[in-house]
């Protein structure tokens, strides 16, 4: 046997070496090709409670694979001194290399009639700048009179907001591209308890 496939290897060496680079070719160029995936495997029942609120975090997020999602739980986020702070803490996040865009509370829009050219406007609910205390106030009535952030910003009930920061996908592949963000404890302190920061 080992006989006869040392006498076919010999009589044949050429087309052999050429199918044997040919394949080589052929498999680098599809190595070539290979992605990263984002997704899960579904490695738990579809009616499991923790799969089903990942499901609903995806119908309110997206499902990029890129959206950072920090949450805040405070009694007094809308006192001029936190409200000013967790400001501050947006802007320094959106100044991290691979932040694309923020949607939060502070950042939120109304649309308005645009007199000059006729046209619906977006419009920033909160002013850039420090905030008094009766601008927050002011500003809130119209925030929570609507209805398209209830309960994708913020829950009145249980008095928790949330901040979702879209970071650029290709960064995220980058070894040490993104430094990690640490704010201060003065602006971590919100309330008398510890806020409660929630990644998803």
């Amino acid at each position: 046997m080992w006989k006869n496939l040392a006498e076919f290897t010999l009589k044949n060496k050429y087309a052999l070496l050429i199918v044997l680079f040919a394949s080589t070719a052929f498999m680098a160029y599809r190595a070539s090709k290979i992605t990263l995936s984002y997704e899960f495997s579904k490695a738990i029942p579809t009616d499991n409670p923790k799969y089903l609120d990942y499901q609903f975090f995806r119908q309110k997020f997206g499902d990029d694979g890129n959206m950072l999602v920090i949450g805040v739980q405070s009694k007094v986020l809308f006192t001029a001194a936190n409200f000013n702070a967790y400001i501050q803490m947006q802007q320094q996040i959106r100044q991290v290399n691979g932040v694309t865009d923020i949607l939060s509370v502070p950042g939120a829009v109304t649309l308005a009639n645009d007199s000059a050219t006729q046209k619906m406007a977006a419009i920033k609910i909160f002013k850039d700048g420090i905030l008094s205390q009766q601008q927050i106030d002011s500003s809130l009535q119209t925030f929570f009179n609507l209805p398209f952030y209830r309960g994708l910003l913020y829950n009145r009930v249980t008095e928790a907001y949330v901040m979702g920061i879209k970071i650029n996908k290709e960064i995220l592949i980058l070894p040490n591209a993104v430094q990690p963000y640490k704010p201060s404890k003065k602006q971590l302190r919100i309330s008398p308890k510890k806020p409660k920061f929630k990644h998803a």
